[in-house]
C-alpha cells in the first residue's frame, strides 16, 4: 500500500516531535525508509539495527529532515539506500517551511550497501548546517560522502565536517557532488531560486586506500551542459589526510569547486585539474569547522546526560 504522501510506507516517522529516542530495536525490511524525523527536536538513536534487502532503493537508514539536535550513534546500516540522509524540504515546500536541519552528529556507524554513504540531501531547500560526522566504516558502500542537490532546490549548506571515517570492498567513487536530482513539479513554473551554496566543508582524516574505486576518486564536477553556477553557486572545500585510491576513470573532476585546500591529499589534486587553491579562505574555513565539531560535541554530551537523568 501508498504511504500518506503517494510513497511506499515508511516504517517509522516522528512529525513534530520532541525528545524523540530509539534504542536498541532492529528494523527489518522495510519498504521505503526507515526512520523518518520530520521536523523533530531532540532525537536521539542509539543501538539500533538496520536491516532491508541491498536491491531496494530509497530504503534509507535515517533520514533527519528539517531536524535539530539529533544524535545518532552506535548503530548500524545494511540496505540499497542511503546509511543516513540530512535532509530540509523539496524545493518551494522546504524554501517555505524555511526550516533548517541543524545540529546534527552522526557517530560511531557501520553502513554496507551499493548506495550506503552518508547523504545531505537531495531535498535541501531549507538550508543545512552545522553538522558532524564522524568514526563512520562503510564496507561495499558505493560512496563515503554524497552531497546531492539540483538546479531548482536553493538552500544553503555550511559547517559540515566529516571525520575519521574508513571504507572497504568495492566503490563507485569516494566523496561526490550530484546536482542533477529532479525538481519538484508542483511548485510551477515560477519557482526559480537561487543556485544551492556550499561552504565550509571539509574532510578529515579519511582512509579508503583498502577500497576499490570504479569512477572517480572525487567526483565534484558537473554532470550536464548548462553552466554549472546556475546549479551551485560556490563550494568551498577543506582536506586534511584524505587517502582514496585512483579511481578507475580518474582522480578528480572539480568543476563545481570555487575554494579548495588540501593538505597531504592522495590521489593529490591539480590545477588543471581543480582551478584555483585560496589558501587563506581554506585556513579559515578550518578554524571554523573546529569550532563546529566542539559545538556538536557539547551539545552531543548535554544530550546524553539529559537521557541519564530520566
Amino acid at each position: 500500500e501508498r504511504g500518506w504522501n503517494g510513497t511506499r510506507p515508511h516504517l517509522m516517522r516522528f512529525v513534530r516531535s520532541r525528545g524523540v529516542r530509539v534504542m536498541d530495536v532492529q528494523l527489518l525490511n522495510s519498504p521505503y525508509w526507515n526512520c523518518h524525523f520530520w521536523a523533530c527536536d531532540r532525537v536521539h538513536v542509539r543501538g539500533v539495527r538496520v536491516v532491508s534487502p541491498l536491491d531496494q532503493v530509497n530504503t534509507d537508514g535515517w533520514d533527519p529532515d528539517s531536524s535539530t539536535n539529533v544524535l545518532i550513534e552506535d548503530s548500524s546500516y545494511e540496505g540499497g539506500d542511503d546509511c543516513v540522509s540530512i535532509k530540509s524540504g523539496w524545493d518551494c515546500f522546504g524554501a517555505a517551511l524555511g526550516r533548517p536541519a541543524a545540529n546534527i552528529t552522526l557517530r560511531n556507524l557501520a553502513c554496507k550497501g551499493p548506495r550506503a554513504g552518508i547523504a545531505i540531501g537531495s531535498e535541501l531547500s531549507g538550508g543545512v548546517h552545522d553538522v558532524l560526522v564522524e568514526r563512520i566504516r562503510f564496507v561495499d558502500a558505493g560512496r563515503m560522502a554524497h552531497l546531492k542537490t539540483g538546479r531548482t532546490r536553493g538552500g544553503a549548506v555550511s559547517s559540515v565536517r566529516f571525520a575519521n571515517l574508513t571504507a572497504v570492498g568495492r566503490m563507485d567513487t569516494g566523496i561526490v557532488l550530484d546536482a542533477t536530482f529532479k525538481p519538484n513539479s508542483k511548485c510551477g513554473r515560477g519557482w526559480a531560486p537561487r543556485p544551492t551554496h556550499m561552504s565550509d566543508i571539509s574532510f578529515v582524516d579519511i582512509d579508503a586506500s583498502g577500497a576499490a574505486i570504479s569512477g572517480y576518486s572525487f567526483d565534484l564536477g558537473a554532470r550536464h551542459k548548462e553552466p554549472v553556477r546556475s546549479y551551485v553557486s560556490a563550494m568551498e572545500l577543506f582536506l586534511k589526510d584524505v587517502h582514496l585510491p585512483r579511481g578507475t576513470r580518474g582522480s578528480w573532476r572539480c568543476g563545481y569547486v570555487t575554494s579548495l585546500l588540501a593538505k597531504r591529499v592522495s590521489p593529490k589534486p591539480r590545477g588543471d585539474e581543480c582551478g584555483v587553491f585560496t589558501r587563506r579562505r581554506g585556513l579559515n574555513q578550518s578554524l571554523r569547522l573546529g569550532n563546529v565539531r566542539r559545538r556538536n560535541r557539547t551539545k552531543a554530551g548535554r544530550l546524553r546526560r539529559n537521557e541519564a537523568g530520566r
